[in-house]
């Protein structure tokens, strides 16, 4: 346990690490029965029929993915509240301004905000440790962190340092990046981008690497498949008329009722 290993570290904790500490006494004791009686987390679907046409293992329970995307709207946010709403322990790593979680917006996607552990590191450097720390923690499920490029070789250390994390203990790192570093190697074993193909389309790539060589696919998400609307004008994300009037100078957003207001 986190607590165990903290007690015996005589270093003074970081305030991720803490918090950490704090969510683990009530995180924790249903996945660990779970696990003892031998039971598997399974797949994540995206609820996006042409994406999970396109992924039939589904969205990554595990290791390190990196989610590229230029993409006006934020998309990526209806793949996280997925996964979220499936892995249920989750620690989010927001940008130091303009993200406030938004609490309707995450209940009515299914995810329980008792679980969820928010967090918005002063730097890009701090938001990488913070991702780090997360993941390598062992108390978070899934940790998905927007995170800005640093300098060259400062980020590919801190990228391959959070990879390392989220392969070797386990937890799903969903790392949200410009959609410029396509042209970099993948760091991880999934990659997604999110580009633009028309006003009305998205197009999705996925490239996973195997031993081997790596299989790409691709496919295109009409935009209404990630707003989803109904008939009373709400979605899955949220109700249109819940929000806060302060978000709404923000720029059109694929969300109605986006996941995090500015």
């Amino acid at each position: 346990m986190l607590s165990r290993s903290l007690a015996a570290d005589p270093k003074p904790a970081t305030p991720v690490w803490s918090a950490l500490v704090e969510k683990s006494r009530s995180w924790f004791s249903e996945e660990k029965t779970a696990e003892k009686r031998g039971e598997k987390r399974g797949a994540v679907t995206s609820g996006i029929a042409p994406l999970d046409r396109m992924l039939p293992e589904g969205l990554p329970t595990a290791g390190f993915t990196e989610v590229l995307s230029s993409a006006a709207g934020r998309p990526e946010f209806r793949l996280m509240l997925a996964a979220a709403a499936r892995l249920e322990s989750c620690v989010w790593v927001l940008p130091a301004k303009g993200f406030e979680p938004f609490a309707p917006a995450f209940e009515a996607a299914g995810v329980d905000l008792t679980r969820q552990l928010f967090v918005a590191p002063p730097s890009p450097e701090a938001a990488f440790e913070a991702a780090r720390e997360a993941a390598a923690s062992g108390e978070a499920r899934a940790v998905f962190a927007w995170l800005a490029p640093l300098a060259p070789e400062a980020d590919r250390r801190a990228v391959r340092r959070l990879a390392l994390a989220a392969e070797t203990c386990g937890a799903a790192v969903y790392a949200v990046r410009p959609a410029a570093l396509a042209c970099l190697p993948a760091a991880g074993r999934f990659r997604l981008q999110l580009t633009p193909a028309d006003r009305t389309t998205l197009r999705v790539r996925a490239l996973k690497r195997g031993a081997y060589r790596t299989h790409a696919a691709e496919c295109l998400v009409p935009l209404s498949d990630f707003v989803e609307e109904t008939s009373a004008g709400t979605n899955k994300v949220g109700n249109a008329n819940t929000v806060p009037a302060k978000s709404a100078a923000r720029e059109p957003s694929l969300f109605p009722d986006p996941v995090f207001a500015a």
